[in-house]
């Protein structure tokens, strides 16, 4: 029988040349593949950046945007047992601390030399409310605060129910209502007519048909006025829910840079303190205000920091900058970087050095305006 042809194998030099090829388009593969990663990751963290940022900003608008609101305009009068205005002076919806330990104002540079290290309360300082009030940070936000970073306060007011009194008017320290006043015991609370108002710590529970004064069960507490409350109290008064909100950038507790806001609306014993946005470094904040308030432009005459405004009723808006990074690192080193917040050039802005590390970095800069500061109220 005659066999078939003979069939040759491929030879060495064949089977080399094969492999050398298939070793060319694995790494060409490989390239692609680690590049679209590369690629994905920047694009992921860079969209997790401004998403974080975004938060951030819309999270203070609500509040920034709603600070002075006081009801129907009235004259607010405090009873509050304590003089710290910059977190309980309702009439000025804004206030602040700036860092001065290094001076992070407009035309100054400041280095971040750490992420963990927090000042002293004497290494900020506010606006001079006098009567002993102080301008160091308040000793609630005390090692909570980033150095170098600026501290933003927002006080308003919250709208409730009408009250209808089961003694009219009131003769004693409690206000009696006709049903529950569902604000919880230690709640700032105001009482208005539109005329004025008076600010008190509540001293009951939210399931209580009264407004109780508390006589120390609460801190601050409150101040015992005459008669037994500073004016008459009748049906025609409204109540309302006093906030206040201190924004600022503090170590997270996963160990990144975070933007907090503590909560002072019970009080100063009780300051609840939350987490918002990880990944931010820095947060520097300027003061819009109007120097000439008796006209009817309510626009801001210039822009300072906290501790160099004049008066804060006459703030109209507040101008806000931070500086956030990726959440996490990236592959290639990023080196130190300055960045510019709140101004275009060296005389308005405040120029940071970040550390250097693999992450990237964004400025943003956002100006809120307070709708309610362009109604003129008087102080009592």
């Amino acid at each position: 029988m005659c066999s078939g042809t003979k069939q040759r194998g491929v030879t060495l030099v064949e089977l080399m040349i094969a492999m050398v090829i298939s070793l060319l388009i694995l790494m060409g593969v490989a390239t692609v593949y680690s590049s679209s990663k590369r690629s994905y990751k920047v694009q992921n963290e860079m969209a997790r950046l401004q998403e974080n940022a975004r938060y951030a900003f819309a999270t203070m608008a609500d509040d920034v945007t709603e600070a002075g609101f006081a009801g129907c305009n009235p004259k607010l009068l405090s009873i509050l047992n304590t003089n710290d205005s910059n977190v309980f002076d309702f009439m000025a919806g804004v206030d602040g601390w700036e860092y001065t330990a290094t001076s992070t104002a407009p035309g100054q540079d400041y280095t971040i030399a750490s992420l963990s290290n927090t000042g002293a309360v004497g290494n900020w300082t506010s606006f001079d409310w006098g009567a002993g009030a102080g301008t160091d940070l308040t000793g609630a936000l005390a090692g909570k605060v980033l150095q170098g970073t600026d501290v933003l306060v927002i006080k308003k007011n919250i709208q409730r129910d009408d009250i209808n009194l089961s003694q009219n008017p009131v003769t004693s320290a409690a206000i009696p209502t006709d049903i529950a006043t569902g604000i919880p015991n230690c709640a700032i609370v105001v009482v208005t007519d539109c005329q004025r108002g008076v600010i008190f710590q509540k001293g009951n529970n939210a399931t209580a048909s009264a407004y109780n004064r508390s006589t120390g069960g609460c801190s601050p507490g409150n101040i015992s006025p005459s008669n037994p409350w500073p004016f008459e109290i009748t049906n025609k008064f409204k109540s309302m829910e006093a906030k206040s909100y201190a924004y600022f950038v503090g170590p997270g507790a996963g160990g990144e840079p975070s933007l907090f806001r503590a909560d002072y609306s019970t009080g100063t014993a009780t300051v609840i303190t939350e987490e918002l946005v990880e990944g931010v470094e820095n947060m520097q904040v300027l003061y819009g205000e109007d120097l000439t308030p008796n006209d009817t432009t309510f626009q801001p005459t210039r822009y300072v920091t906290a501790d160099n405004i004049t008066n804060p009723d006459n703030v109209m808006s507040v101008r806000v900058s931070l500086l956030v990074r990726t959440p996490e690192e990236l592959n290639r080193p990023q080196g130190t970087k300055t960045v510019r917040l709140l101004g275009v050039d060296n005389a308005t802005g405040v120029d940071i050095t970040t550390m250097s590390d693999r992450r990237v970095r964004k400025a943003f800069t956002t100006t809120f305006f307070l709708r309610n500061k362009s109604l003129f109220r008087e102080r009592p």
